[in-house]
């Protein structure tokens, strides 16, 4: 066993947050509990859990922590004595140093003389509560301490011998405090710590701030303040030469917590104290809550496990998972979907270190969303694909569809999750946000929106986005001047080409986002006659007249010059037999329909030839809009999108709109096909999946062609579908 935990279960008073195991105390029983503590432990080893492969045997202690409650209200002789005897009990290396001895301490308890007696009993490292720098902030939180003494704790501890101290801070508190948390991070960094532990406000039951919230003595934490500070604190704590390494976490080079780490990496620990918990790589158990009613269990000479849970092999790796998308480490590449990396890659919310992927700042805080997303990651897609959408979107209530509408039209303005609050006032808070709250519970649960973090707001998924466009959407009409400007910059344009390659770009102007087009495939196009006409000794020239005006140009290549009568004779033949017939239909069934047509060895050589290059002979390379090739607009306004505001985000945009291939088979699929519009995980290619597509066909002839825009999943549907759709209409008439 490498790793121990020893929970202190005492404090003088409970913060207003806290729903901790603690035992508020004026008097502290620390004989009591160090008599406790230790029996616990001989009790353990006596059960010897150790025999069961990764559990408790006798590996050499690397870690022991002390936490609560509050560990540095023990009296200085206890604390020694609770250590060495631990250290009798437990195998331990000959340098003390070597362990790593973490105690949480309160900034009133520390002094010069209690920082030098704790440094003496083998406590390397401490970590302190100080949650705020605002002495406003600290008494709403029912702390005993103020400001000042943080900076003095501080202090007396580097002068005790301590380099090694970690800082708490609490964010994301309600707006009405009106904490500075910059300040509060500033301040903190002055100290220089070597560490910084950061946790954003969650309301528990049967806590004091629960209580004040219920009777609308104090509002909730808000989901938008959470974010926008967790954020702030990634970039202020690297200004100043911290890096995160996990979640919550950030240090200095060399000063990660050990024990800690032993959480985050899955390996085993024990736990004693009451409220403890242990885990030995499969069996999680966990003591008995109460002080006393695990003070007399232990004195009885009993187990202190109240209960336990022998982990599934699902559950194993769902933890596996989780744990490591939490610190810097993250997960190998191959045991991340394609398809999801991809779109998480594109949303900017992991990055690729050589062969490992990790989660940005932005990905952290969506960090159950992705874990859950990894664990399903064909959920969504089945969703999407089944039939059974219409039942969905009928199983949902009036309020859900309301809340689902509201929550996807919130994201499409701000780009930012969207919260209870945010959500009551679009209302007019009709709705109270702790109703807004729960619906939006029900429909995460539903799959219709991620829930990024628990104390962030929520963000559509693919789902949502498709139930909205299905069935809550309202068309918007498009306005006149955008129809003006539409016309006017088609109007000039004569050649196929010029106008769809305006209408791109001024689709996407009107959008801010990326115009696309194809132009009509000659594919279906229809052979109206052909002309062979000898240009050389070695080759002719086929001309090629298609129904729909088009004129096709080629050599064609022969071994020696060809008698004038032959070159005259093919040319009737293949007039013949392919008159009236569609490219597509010449290149698959040419062989059969020349079969028995050559009257002599000369015309048989040639027809041989026509038959070998078919594919090439009576083929259109894409290589303009007239020809079935992309057009793009300006990339420049999607890349304005905060969606592609880093750098990651925008190598990813760019990346696709390099592949032209991609986006000309996913365009070539909606030839005819009318209105279309394909959201993120329906894309059958992973590397469209962060984006939707939307497109409308439009006709010249008997030909087809596509215009349209991509953009980030979060769009303007209403307005985006209507611009699209009528600029379709627009260009057909034109080509006709």
């Amino acid at each position: 066993m490498r790793h121990l935990y020893v929970h202190v279960p005492f404090c003088q008073r409970r913060c207003s947050y806290c729903d901790f195991s603690i035992a508020v105390r004026k008097r502290i029983p620390a004989r009591e509990y160090v008599d406790a503590v230790l029996k616990e432990s001989a009790i353990v080893r006596a059960a010897n859990p150790g025999r069961q492969p990764g559990g408790f045997g006798s590996e050499t202690l690397e870690t022991i922590y002390l936490g609560g409650g509050t560990p540095s209200l023990l009296p200085r002789e206890a604390i020694s004595a609770l250590l060495t005897s631990l250290r009798d009990a437990f195998l331990v290396t000959p340098s003390r140093e070597a362990v790593e001895v973490t105690l949480e301490a309160n900034p009133e308890d520390v002094t010069p003389e209690n920082a030098a007696a704790w440094r003496r009993a083998g406590v390397n490292r401490v970590s302190l509560g100080a949650q705020s720098f605002d002495d406003g902030v600290l008494k709403w939180m029912h702390r005993s301490h103020d400001a000042t003494r943080i900076g003095a704790a501080v202090r007396a501890l580097r002068a005790g011998g301590f380099d090694n101290i970690s800082l708490d801070l609490i964010f994301a508190l309600p707006a009405q405090l009106e904490r500075d948390w910059a300040r509060d991070l500033d301040l903190a960094c002055s100290l220089l710590p070597a560490h910084l532990s950061l946790y954003g406000l969650t309301v528990e039951e049967r806590t004091p701030l629960a209580r004040w919230i219920s009777r609308g003595a104090a509002a909730a934490p808000d989901d938008e303040r959470y974010a926008e500070e967790y954020l702030l604190a990634h970039l202020r704590l690297a200004a100043s030469g911290y890096r995160f390494y996990e979640v919550s976490n950030a240090c200095r080079d060399g000063f990660r917590s050990r024990h800690n780490a032993a959480y985050w990496s899955g390996r085993a620990y024990l736990g004693l104290g009451p409220a403890a918990h242990s885990f030995d790589c499969r069996v999680r158990r966990w003591n008995l809550t109460a002080w006393e009613t695990y003070r007399r269990a232990v004195v009885a000479g009993r187990s202190a496990v109240e209960a336990e849970e022998v982990l599934t092999e699902e559950q194993q790796e769902l933890e596996r998972l989780y744990l490591a998308l939490r610190t810097d480490a993250g997960l190998p590449r191959s045991a991340c979907p394609p398809d999801r990396l991809a779109a998480w890659r594109g949303e900017g919310w992991v990055e690729e270190m050589g062969d490992r992927v990790r989660c940005t700042p932005e990905g952290w805080l969506r960090l159950d969303a992705l874990v859950r997303d990894l664990t399903t990651p064909g959920e969504r897609s089945k969703l999407l694909a089944g039939n059974s959408l219409g039942d969905m979107v009928a199983s949902l209530t009036d309020r859900e569809r309301q809340v689902l509408e509201a929550v996807i039209e919130t994201y499409v303005e701000t780009a930012e999750p969207a919260g209870s609050r945010t959500i009551s006032k679009r209302f007019g808070h009709v709705l109270s946000a702790a109703t807004i709250r729960n619906t939006m519970s029900d429909l995460e649960e539903k799959g219709y929106l991620y829930h990024p973090h628990t104390s962030a707001g929520r963000i559509p998924t693919d789902l949502a986005y498709r139930v909205y466009v299905n069935s809550l959407m309202r068309l918007s009409q498009v306005s006149a001047s955008d129809s003006h400007q539409i016309r006017e910059e088609l109007a000039e344009r004569n050649a196929v080409d010029q106008i769809l390659e305006r209408a791109a770009q001024v689709l996407g102007v009107l959008t801010k986002e990326l115009g696309v087009a194809v132009g009509p495939t000659l594919d279906e196009a229809v052979l109206e006659r052909l002309e062979l006409l000898q240009a050389g000794s070695d080759r002719l020239l086929l001309v090629l007249t298609l129904k729909s005006g088009v004129v096709r140009t080629i050599f064609v290549e022969v071994p020696s010059r060809m008698a004038p009568e032959i070159v005259v004779q093919v040319a009737v033949v293949l007039n013949e037999r392919l008159a009236g017939l569609t490219l597509r239909a010449i290149r698959t069934t040419l062989s059969e329909r020349l079969r028995d047509a050559a009257p002599d060895v000369g015309s048989s050589e040639l027809l041989n030839i026509f038959i070998q290059e078919a594919d090439d002979l009576f083929d259109v390379p894409a290589t303009g809009a007239a020809g079935g090739g992309v057009v793009l607009g300006s990339a420049q306004l999607l890349a304005g999108q905060p969606e592609f505001a880093t750098k990651e985000r925008l190598q990813g945009l760019l990346e696709v709109t390099e592949r032209r291939d991609v986006l000309r088979e996913a365009l070539a699929k909606r030839l005819g096909q009318g209105l279309t519009i394909t959201i993120g995980s329906e894309h059958q290619d992973a590397t469209l999946a962060p984006f939707t597509l939307v497109t409308a066909s439009y006709r010249l002839g008997p030909l087809a062609g596509v215009i349209g825009v991509m953009g980030p999943t979060r769009m303007p549907y209403d307005k985006i579908v209507a611009l699209v759709d009528h600029t379709s209409r627009l260009v057909g008439e034109l080509l006709e």
